[in-house]
Formats: structure tokens, sequence, C-alpha cells
């Protein structure tokens, strides 16, 4: 078993597409502002929790799969788009602060 297919067991699809699920969700809910400022000591480290594995794992599959073999998926390209997208707003108001 080579470091592909353990990372590949560690980190699996289903792990993933759950993280997303969640993310997505918390992202919609923050977009209402009245839930967000009700909500915000939830949503807010929940968001940051996402981020956090989503980089992990963007780190740990580049390690264990290559800088081109990572980029070379399609998926790869349009989720980290996605997810830098999704998170302008939190960008600009840690700017802010």
């Amino acid at each position: 078993m080579n470091r592909s297919d353990i990372l590949h067991n560690i980190v699996s699809d289903k792990l993933v597409m759950t993280v997303i699920v969640i993310n997505s969700l918390v992202l919609f809910l923050g977009a209402f502002p009245g839930l967000h400022k009700i909500y915000y000591n939830i949503l807010f480290p929940i968001d940051y929790a996402c981020t956090v594995f989503f980089v992990v794992e963007l780190v740990l599959k580049v390690k264990s799969m290559g800088w081109k073999q990572y980029w070379a998926s399609g998926w790869n390209i349009k989720y980290c788009g996605f997810r830098s997208s999704a998170n302008i707003k939190d960008w600009k108001a840690v700017k802010v602060l």
C-alpha cells in the first residue's frame, strides 16, 4: 500500500463530501443577516474548522500525489475556486479587524 492509498483510506470521499455539505450549509445560513448575528458563535467555528480541514487535505494530497498530479484533476481546480470565492466575504471581515 503506497502513501496515496493510505491517504485515500484516511480522507475518504464520504468524509470530504460530508464536510462539503456541512460547510455549504454553514455558508448558506451565514448569508442571512438575522441568522448570522444570532448563530455567529456557532457558524464561524464550524466554517473555520471546515477551512482547516480543506487546507490540511490539500497539503496532504499535494505531498502524496505531487503538485502537477493534484491539479490535473478538474475536481480539485473547480472546488478550490469555489471554496476561495465562498470565503471572500470572510477575508474582507478579517481585513477590517
